[in-house]
C-alpha cells in the first residue's frame, strides 16, 4: 500500500464524508469495507488477530482506514464496519497474489514461499 498516492486517500475520505452527510440525517445504514491486514494491525506476532486487537498501522493506508472508521463511528449514522482480509477478484492490481501467480504460471516458473499463510475472500 506504499504505492497509494495521498490524493487517493483524500478522494476516499471525501466520498465517505459525503455518504455520511447524506446517510446520518436519514438514519440510513453505512456499510464500510475496511482492512484487516498488516496495514491496520501492524506486526501482531500471531497468525490470527482478533477484531479488538490493538491497532498499530505502519502506513498511511492503515492510518487512513482507521481515520475513516472513526469518522463513521462519530457520525451518528447507523453503521457496519467490516475489516476484511485479502479480497480477491477480477479487478486486482498486478502486484497482488493471484495476478502475480497467474503471471508466473504463464511465464513457466512459479516461486512459492514456504511457511506463508493467507486467508482469501473471493468477491
Amino acid at each position: 500500500h506504499a504505492t497509494v498516492a495521498p490524493e487517493e486517500f483524500a478522494r476516499e475520505a471525501r466520498l465517505v464524508h459525503e455518504v455520511l452527510r447524506q446517510c446520518a440525517p436519514r438514519r440510513r445504514t453505512v456499510l464500510f469495507f475496511s482492512s484487516a491486514s498488516f496495514a491496520v494491525y501492524g506486526a501482531t506476532g500471531t497468525l490470527c488477530t482478533e477484531e479488538d486487537h490493538l491497532v498499530a498501522p505502519p502506513s498511511g493506508y492503515g492510518r487512513n482506514k482507521l481515520a475513516l472508521e472513526s469518522a463513521i463511528r462519530d457520525s451518528g449514522a447507523p453503521h457496519l464496519i467490516l475489516r476484511l482480509s485479502h479480497l480477491v477478484g477480477r479487478h486486482q492490481r498486478a502486484h497482488q497474489l493471484l495476478p502475480g501467480l497467474t503471471r508466473q504460471v504463464r511465464a513457466g516458473a512459479v516461486h512459492v514461499r514456504q511457511g506463508v499463510h493467507r486467508d482469501l475472500l473471493d468477491v
